[in-house]
């Protein structure tokens, strides 16, 4: 039995759906590329665990009784939105067995909780989960591709339906008025598409969203080294990114921006063409976004405007016309009072024991020794200024904005 379905992400200071639902451990999909394999270790493939049935209605019973509190359950007050399906796959092949996810659905489409799916399965075009979708208003479905070709697919996604199979599923769901975006991830060089090359088929689906996302590679260490065996595709793009130029980004290695930026830029400029909104998921250019909240575009579905504001994303997006990035404009966002240090890592944890959410991103903010600053955006740079409440003030290297715009 999984038994924690629903947690904070450790990346909480720049994501602006901060919630993670899983209704199974491990994913029958077996991407040759999935980061969740690198986090969950040589067993993640072999076994897929369910998660209580009843989990997520007992949550929102106790919390409408006001008799439980956390920072997550702080969260389902204040309607943060859900993202369903961050570490596998909730409309997998084990759905059809045990039901977890759709005994989930059914709770949150009750109290209409604004909710972000992500999934590559055509269980989702079917019933009882189409109904569901139907009459859910606060949804939106997010499919996720590495390409479009269906010859090339089972490359990378052994177990993936083809790519036109889901496209098309995709136009029936919008025909139905339900939200859809599309994720192009991961991107992988010299594999996937140049966007010029599918974006009628974009276009044709009907998704309203489309958001796009670089291969990272996991730094080889411990069990990764078995991730990197396992994964002989990979490797050629292990050796492509040296050749290339690459960048350590956390855990994980990342082609260079300038052998990113012609590709992400060209799929934006498309898109617009198309009246189809544009989402930047590699990290560190998450402002190049046409919504506000990171790449998924949620916010620009109504129902999602209680997205998580008080991270660092959101002080970028905000001040990209501006010439400095200042804590203050997202000071007075809301954000929840307890406790994280269940949700991170110990020597993550601040020693002073006020482990809140505010003070984590507080002291993040101000703490360059760490990448975990605001200078993760491309063409942020620290200056030696603070404000008068002894806050870091950040600045644009306003050549790296202006490349970024035009």
């Amino acid at each position: 039995m999984y038994k924690n379905p629903l947690n904070l992400t450790s990346q909480f200071y720049f994501c602006g759906l901060p919630l993670r639902l899983d209704s199974y451990s491990g994913c029958s999909f077996k991407c040759k590329f999935c980061f969740a394999l690198n986090r969950g270790g040589k067993n993640y493939w072999s076994k897929v665990n369910e998660a209580d049935p009843s989990f997520i209605e007992k949550k929102f019973q106790f919390i409408e009784k006001r008799k439980s509190f956390g920072v997550v359950n702080e969260m389902l007050i204040q309607r943060v939105p859900i993202h369903f399906g961050g570490m596998s796959d909730p409309l997998q092949k084990a759905e059809l067995k045990f039901g977890i996810t759709l005994s989930f659905l059914k709770s949150l489409a009750k109290r209409n909780y604004p909710l972000v799916i992500s999934t590559r399965s055509p269980l989702a075009f079917e019933e009882p989960y189409i109904s569901i979708f139907k009459n859910y208003t606060n949804l939106l479905l997010q499919f996720s591709f590495t390409t479009f070709d269906d010859k090339k697919i089972s490359t990378f996604e052994p177990f993936s339906s083809k790519a036109s199979e889901i496209l098309k599923g995709i136009n029936k769901l919008r025909k139905h008025g339900i939200n859809v975006s599309i994720r192009w991830q991961p991107y992988i060089p010299e594999f996937s598409e140049h966007p010029n090359e599918v974006i009628d088929k974009l276009s044709d689906s009907g998704a309203q969203h489309v958001a796009i996302e670089y291969l990272k590679i996991p730094l080889p260490r411990g069990r990764n080294l078995l991730w990197n065996n396992m994964l002989k595709p990979i490797s050629d793009t292990n050796q492509l990114y040296n050749k290339l130029g690459s960048n350590v980004q956390g855990r994980e290695i990342l082609l260079n921006i300038e052998n990113r930026k012609e590709t992400i830029l060209s799929l934006r400029d498309n898109l617009h063409k198309r009246n189809i909104s544009f989402g930047a998921a590699d990290i560190d250019l998450l402002y190049l976004s046409d919504a506000n909240c990171c790449c998924s575009g949620a916010d620009l579905f109504k129902g999602f405007e209680n997205w998580f504001k008080f991270q660092f994303s959101y002080a970028v997006k905000k001040s990209f016309h501006s010439h400095t990035i200042q804590f203050s404009s997202i000071e007075k966002e809301w954000n929840p009072k307890a406790s994280i240090k269940e949700y991170i890592y110990p020597n993550s944890r601040l020693k002073d024991n006020d482990n809140s959410v505010f003070q984590h991103i507080k002291h993040r903010w101000n703490n360059l020794i760490s990448k975990n600053n605001p200078t993760m955006f491309e063409g942020v740079k620290p200056t030696d200024e603070f404000d008068s409440t002894g806050m870091r003030i950040y600045k644009w290297d306003s050549g790296i904005r202006n490349r970024m715009i035009n």
